[in-house]
Formats: structure tokens, C-alpha cells, sequence
């Protein structure tokens, strides 16, 4: 399959017009028109990531956080990020940011958060873009809980549930 098919139907879930205003979602690095047979999905592109898609023969990483949230001045490959930058070029790997774009779709992260720990009850936090049949998007997810739980129980269950460790 292409990239580009792939990308496709991740925008229609999540267009690039719901990200925040700076964020740069999207293509990061690579090419849309490539095939892939295997894809790795990250919260963060880190060195590491890319050395498990290298050795598991991915050609598509979809990053959460953006890889290149910032431009590259320069290419010194003395330079860990850049080194990094490197690699995935190097291994013709596509990496494809859907960051708060898809914190602000619906059915997106945001709400998988708010029900993964229980929320009810949910409303947005801040509202966002407001698409041509008048549908209001936005980021974070404001709730309620089932019962009363102290803030440090809450907390240990939100890392419990997440797989957070400290």
C-alpha cells in the first residue's frame, strides 16, 4: 500500500485543519508516494524507535509528537537528532506526525484518555475548529468521575491504567 493511501484515511479521521495553529503535523520526513508493508506507531520519535523500525523492517512511523517540531539548522551528524534524522532517511523510513489533530478528533485522543480513566460526562476543554456543517472541535476533555477518589489514588490509578511507571 502507499503512504499516501494510509495518510488518506488517518486525515479523514483526523485532518490536519484540527491541529493547533504552529503544529506542525503531518509529513515530517520521507516520501508520501513510497509503499509499506509494515508501520511502527510512537508517542515520540527517539533514536531508539528508530532502531526498532530499522530492525523490524518498517517503512512508516506514525509519531504522536512530532519528530521535527522545530527546523534542523544544520545537518552535523555529530548532533544526536540529526544523527537520528540520518537513519531514517537512510533506511528510506516515512515519518508521519498526527499530534493535535488528533488530540482534538473526535473519537480521538483526548476522548480515548477521558475513557480510558473514567471520565463521564465529557465536554470540551477549549474549543477549536468549527467545520463547514457547524461541528465544534477542540482540545483536552473536562468530566466527571463515578465516585469521589483522592487526588493520589487517582493519580495511581491514571498510571496503573496508562502503564506509567515512574
Amino acid at each position: 500500500m502507499k503512504i499516501r493511501n494510509f495518510v488518506n484515511k488517518l486525515e479523514k479521521f483526523a485532518p490536519q485543519k484540527l491541529a493547533e495553529p504552529g503544529d506542525p503535523v503531518g509529513l515530517q520526513i520521507g516520501n508520501l508516494d513510497a509503499e509499506f508493508t509494515k508501520i511502527l506507531v510512537t508517542l515520540d520519535v527517539r533514536p531508539e524507535v528508530v532502531a526498532e523500525a530499522i530492525a523490524n523492517h518498517c517503512e512508516l512511523i506514525i509519531a504522536h509528537h512530532p519528530v521535527m517540531f522545530h527546523s534542523a539548522h544544520n545537518l552535523d551528524l555529530a548532533n544526536p537528532q540529526n544523527q537520528m534524522y540520518a537513519q531514517i532517511i537512510k533506511h528510506n523510513i516515512t515519518v508521519y506526525a498526527a499530534h493535535s489533530n488528533l488530540d482534538a478528533a473526535d473519537n480521538g485522543m483526548n476522548d480515548w484518555l477521558a475513557e480510558k480513566i473514567g471520565l463521564l460526562n465529557t465536554q470540551r476543554l477549549l474549543n477549536g475548529y468549527i467545520d463547514e456543517n457547524g461541528h465544534q472541535y477542540g482540545m483536552g476533555r473536562i468530566g466527571n468521575l463515578a465516585t469521589k477518589i483522592s487526588v493520589l489514588n487517582f493519580a495511581k490509578e491514571i498510571k496503573s491504567t496508562c502503564g506509567a511507571s515512574l
